[in-house]
Protein backbone atom coordinates (compact mmCIF):
# COMPACT_ATOMS: atom_id res chain seq x y z
CA UNK A 1 0.00 0.00 0.00
CA UNK A 2 2.43 2.44 1.00
CA UNK A 3 4.22 1.54 -2.24
CA UNK A 4 1.29 2.43 -4.51
CA UNK A 5 1.44 5.58 -1.98
CA UNK A 6 4.57 7.06 -3.30
CA UNK A 7 4.14 5.80 -6.85
CA UNK A 8 0.79 7.89 -7.01
CA UNK A 9 3.10 10.94 -5.13
CA UNK A 10 6.07 10.81 -7.41
CA UNK A 11 3.33 10.71 -10.57
CA UNK A 12 1.81 13.86 -9.19
CA UNK A 13 4.87 15.34 -8.81
CA UNK A 14 5.79 14.86 -12.09
CA UNK A 15 2.46 15.99 -13.61
CA UNK A 16 2.80 18.98 -11.66
CA UNK A 17 6.25 19.70 -12.56
CA UNK A 18 5.35 20.08 -16.48
CA UNK A 19 2.45 22.21 -15.46
CA UNK A 20 4.50 24.51 -14.08
CA UNK A 21 6.83 24.90 -16.62
CA UNK A 22 4.66 24.96 -19.29
CA UNK A 23 2.66 27.54 -17.56
CA UNK A 24 5.35 29.27 -16.20
CA UNK A 25 6.44 32.43 -17.72
CA UNK A 26 10.08 32.58 -19.63
CA UNK A 27 12.29 34.28 -17.25
CA UNK A 28 14.76 36.77 -18.88
CA UNK A 29 17.73 38.91 -17.47
CA UNK A 30 18.03 42.01 -19.55
CA UNK A 31 22.00 43.90 -18.87
CA UNK A 32 22.12 47.16 -19.57
CA UNK A 33 26.10 49.17 -19.93
CA UNK A 34 26.88 52.45 -20.76
CA UNK A 35 27.41 55.85 -19.88
CA UNK A 36 24.64 58.66 -18.72
CA UNK A 37 22.16 58.05 -21.80
CA UNK A 38 21.82 54.33 -20.51
CA UNK A 39 21.70 55.66 -16.46
CA UNK A 40 18.80 58.48 -17.92
CA UNK A 41 21.08 61.58 -17.35
CA UNK A 42 18.42 64.34 -17.99
CA UNK A 43 18.85 67.84 -19.99
CA UNK A 44 19.36 69.67 -16.64
CA UNK A 45 21.97 67.32 -15.10
CA UNK A 46 19.34 65.10 -13.12
CA UNK A 47 18.94 61.70 -13.42
CA UNK A 48 15.28 59.81 -14.66
CA UNK A 49 13.80 57.03 -17.15
CA UNK A 50 16.23 56.39 -19.71
CA UNK A 51 15.88 54.35 -22.69
CA UNK A 52 16.91 51.12 -20.73
CA UNK A 53 14.07 52.08 -17.95
CA UNK A 54 11.05 51.89 -20.95
CA UNK A 55 12.45 48.90 -22.31
CA UNK A 56 13.07 47.50 -19.23
CA UNK A 57 9.29 47.98 -18.41
CA UNK A 58 7.99 46.27 -21.70
CA UNK A 59 10.42 43.20 -20.59
CA UNK A 60 8.47 42.93 -17.19
CA UNK A 61 4.60 43.20 -19.24
CA UNK A 62 5.68 40.31 -21.16
CA UNK A 63 8.16 38.27 -18.50
CA UNK A 64 9.29 37.62 -15.42
CA UNK A 65 12.79 39.82 -15.35
CA UNK A 66 15.60 39.55 -13.20
CA UNK A 67 16.88 43.09 -11.35
CA UNK A 68 20.24 44.98 -11.80
CA UNK A 69 19.98 45.73 -14.77
CA UNK A 70 21.70 48.89 -14.36
CA UNK A 71 24.57 48.14 -12.25
CA UNK A 72 26.79 49.18 -14.65
CA UNK A 73 25.75 52.29 -16.16
CA UNK A 74 27.30 55.38 -14.93
CA UNK A 75 27.75 59.29 -16.08
CA UNK A 76 31.21 59.52 -18.35
CA UNK A 77 31.41 56.21 -18.92
CA UNK A 78 33.78 55.44 -21.78
CA UNK A 79 34.06 52.54 -24.09
CA UNK A 80 37.89 51.80 -22.46
CA UNK A 81 36.07 51.98 -18.84
CA UNK A 82 33.89 49.04 -19.56
CA UNK A 83 36.93 47.63 -21.27
CA UNK A 84 38.82 48.07 -17.99
CA UNK A 85 36.02 46.67 -16.08
CA UNK A 86 35.53 43.46 -17.66
CA UNK A 87 39.39 43.08 -17.64
CA UNK A 88 39.68 44.03 -13.77
CA UNK A 89 36.87 42.00 -12.67
CA UNK A 90 38.20 40.62 -9.75
CA UNK A 91 39.20 44.03 -8.54
CA UNK A 92 35.95 46.40 -9.63
CA UNK A 93 32.38 45.57 -8.02
CA UNK A 94 29.56 47.57 -7.94
CA UNK A 95 26.28 47.23 -5.73
CA UNK A 96 25.37 44.13 -3.82
CA UNK A 97 29.31 42.41 -5.04
CA UNK A 98 27.97 41.63 -9.04
CA UNK A 99 30.79 41.80 -11.42
CA UNK A 100 30.23 42.89 -14.67
CA UNK A 101 31.45 39.38 -16.12
CA UNK A 102 29.01 37.62 -13.43
CA UNK A 103 26.43 40.06 -15.44
CA UNK A 104 27.29 39.74 -18.91
CA UNK A 105 27.75 35.61 -18.24
CA UNK A 106 23.79 35.58 -16.89
CA UNK A 107 22.02 38.28 -19.71
CA UNK A 108 19.95 36.92 -21.84
CA UNK A 109 20.32 40.39 -23.91
CA UNK A 110 22.46 43.35 -23.56
CA UNK A 111 22.33 46.85 -24.87
CA UNK A 112 25.73 49.13 -25.08
CA UNK A 113 25.57 52.74 -25.48
CA UNK A 114 29.22 54.13 -24.65
CA UNK A 115 31.29 57.02 -26.71
CA UNK A 116 28.68 59.35 -26.78
CA UNK A 117 30.46 61.92 -23.99
CA UNK A 118 33.77 61.58 -26.30
CA UNK A 119 31.86 61.84 -29.74
CA UNK A 120 29.83 64.92 -28.67
CA UNK A 121 32.82 66.71 -27.48
CA UNK A 122 34.46 66.46 -30.30
CA UNK A 123 31.73 67.33 -32.34
CA UNK A 124 31.49 70.86 -30.13
CA UNK A 125 35.32 71.03 -29.63
CA UNK A 126 35.04 71.58 -33.76
CA UNK A 127 31.65 72.60 -34.78
CA UNK A 128 33.06 76.11 -34.77
CA UNK A 129 35.69 75.39 -38.08
CA UNK A 130 34.06 72.26 -39.18
CA UNK A 131 33.91 73.44 -42.76
CA UNK A 132 37.06 73.93 -43.27
CA UNK A 133 38.77 70.96 -42.22
CA UNK A 134 38.40 69.66 -38.99
CA UNK A 135 35.50 67.09 -40.40
CA UNK A 136 39.16 64.62 -41.20
CA UNK A 137 39.80 64.58 -37.52
CA UNK A 138 36.52 63.64 -36.07
CA UNK A 139 36.76 60.64 -38.84
CA UNK A 140 40.27 60.09 -37.51
CA UNK A 141 38.69 59.93 -33.71
CA UNK A 142 35.66 57.64 -34.76
CA UNK A 143 38.09 55.20 -36.53
CA UNK A 144 40.14 55.53 -33.05
CA UNK A 145 36.52 54.72 -31.29
CA UNK A 146 35.49 52.11 -33.33
CA UNK A 147 39.25 49.99 -32.57
CA UNK A 148 37.93 50.23 -28.91
CA UNK A 149 34.43 49.03 -29.56
CA UNK A 150 35.43 45.73 -31.72
CA UNK A 151 38.03 45.30 -28.43
CA UNK A 152 35.09 46.19 -25.78
CA UNK A 153 32.96 42.87 -28.02
CA UNK A 154 35.78 41.00 -28.09
CA UNK A 155 35.60 40.67 -24.63
CA UNK A 156 31.98 40.07 -23.96
CA UNK A 157 31.98 37.21 -26.53
CA UNK A 158 34.73 35.60 -24.89
CA UNK A 159 31.97 35.51 -21.74
CA UNK A 160 28.64 35.77 -23.51
CA UNK A 161 27.20 34.68 -26.91
CA UNK A 162 23.87 36.34 -26.52
CA UNK A 163 22.32 39.46 -28.10
CA UNK A 164 24.62 42.62 -28.00
CA UNK A 165 22.39 45.73 -29.43
CA UNK A 166 24.54 49.03 -29.59
CA UNK A 167 22.50 52.05 -29.38
CA UNK A 168 24.20 54.84 -31.77
CA UNK A 169 24.45 58.28 -31.79
CA UNK A 170 22.61 61.50 -32.59
CA UNK A 171 23.61 64.91 -33.27
CA UNK A 172 23.72 67.16 -30.06
CA UNK A 173 24.29 70.39 -31.63
CA UNK A 174 21.65 72.37 -33.47
CA UNK A 175 21.22 72.12 -37.15
CA UNK A 176 20.84 75.98 -37.24
CA UNK A 177 24.62 76.27 -35.94
CA UNK A 178 26.49 73.76 -37.85
CA UNK A 179 26.63 71.91 -41.75
CA UNK A 180 24.38 69.80 -42.10
CA UNK A 181 25.24 68.06 -45.01
CA UNK A 182 28.86 68.01 -43.12
CA UNK A 183 27.21 66.28 -40.03
CA UNK A 184 24.85 63.63 -42.37
CA UNK A 185 28.14 62.54 -43.56
CA UNK A 186 30.15 62.40 -40.52
CA UNK A 187 27.09 60.13 -39.59
CA UNK A 188 26.60 57.99 -42.43
CA UNK A 189 30.67 57.17 -41.90
CA UNK A 190 29.55 56.17 -38.38
CA UNK A 191 26.75 53.81 -39.62
CA UNK A 192 29.56 52.54 -42.26
CA UNK A 193 31.56 51.56 -39.00
CA UNK A 194 29.14 49.73 -36.85
CA UNK A 195 28.13 47.83 -39.84
CA UNK A 196 31.77 46.59 -39.80
CA UNK A 197 30.76 45.30 -36.12
CA UNK A 198 27.36 43.72 -36.39
CA UNK A 199 26.74 40.10 -37.57
CA UNK A 200 23.75 37.46 -36.37
CA UNK A 201 24.56 38.26 -32.82
CA UNK A 202 25.61 41.69 -32.74
CA UNK A 203 23.28 44.62 -33.50
CA UNK A 204 23.51 48.40 -33.93
CA UNK A 205 20.10 50.61 -33.63
CA UNK A 206 21.04 53.86 -35.63
CA UNK A 207 19.04 56.99 -33.89
CA UNK A 208 20.40 59.70 -35.94
CA UNK A 209 17.91 60.56 -38.40
CA UNK A 210 15.17 60.48 -35.32
CA UNK A 211 16.87 63.23 -33.56
CA UNK A 212 17.91 64.98 -36.36
CA UNK A 213 16.45 67.85 -36.49
CA UNK A 214 14.10 67.36 -33.30
CA UNK A 215 14.74 70.09 -31.08
CA UNK A 216 11.81 68.96 -28.78
CA UNK A 217 13.70 66.07 -27.72
CA UNK A 218 16.70 68.04 -27.00
CA UNK A 219 15.16 70.75 -24.80
CA UNK A 220 18.73 72.38 -23.47
CA UNK A 221 21.10 73.97 -25.80
CA UNK A 222 23.88 73.94 -23.38
CA UNK A 223 23.44 70.12 -23.25
CA UNK A 224 23.51 66.81 -24.76
CA UNK A 225 20.99 64.34 -23.10
CA UNK A 226 17.48 63.99 -24.52
CA UNK A 227 13.96 64.83 -23.10
CA UNK A 228 11.23 61.85 -21.68
CA UNK A 229 10.10 61.61 -25.42
CA UNK A 230 13.35 61.24 -27.01
CA UNK A 231 14.16 57.95 -24.46
CA UNK A 232 11.10 56.78 -25.00
CA UNK A 233 11.56 56.86 -28.41
CA UNK A 234 14.77 55.36 -28.44
CA UNK A 235 13.33 52.59 -26.49
CA UNK A 236 10.41 52.29 -29.37
CA UNK A 237 12.99 51.64 -31.87
CA UNK A 238 14.62 49.19 -29.53
CA UNK A 239 11.44 47.16 -29.01
CA UNK A 240 11.04 46.98 -32.84
CA UNK A 241 14.38 45.67 -33.13
CA UNK A 242 14.12 42.66 -30.57
CA UNK A 243 10.86 41.93 -32.05
CA UNK A 244 12.16 42.41 -35.99
CA UNK A 245 15.04 40.42 -35.42
CA UNK A 246 13.05 37.71 -32.83
CA UNK A 247 15.84 38.09 -30.30
CA UNK A 248 13.68 37.21 -27.01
Amino acid sequence: MKHIKFVIFFISAIIIFFIYNITDDKKITYLALGDGLAKGQTPFDTFGKSYTDYFYSYLKNKYKVNGNYKTFTQSDYRITDLINDIDNVYTIKKEKNLTITSLIKKADIITISVGSDELFYKLKQYNDNIKIGNKQKIIKYIDEMFEDINILVEKIRKLSNRPIIFIGYYNPIPFSQTNETTMDSIFNYIDLKFNEVINEKTFYLDIYEIFKEKETYLPNKNNVFPSLEGYNLISNKLIELIEEEKLI
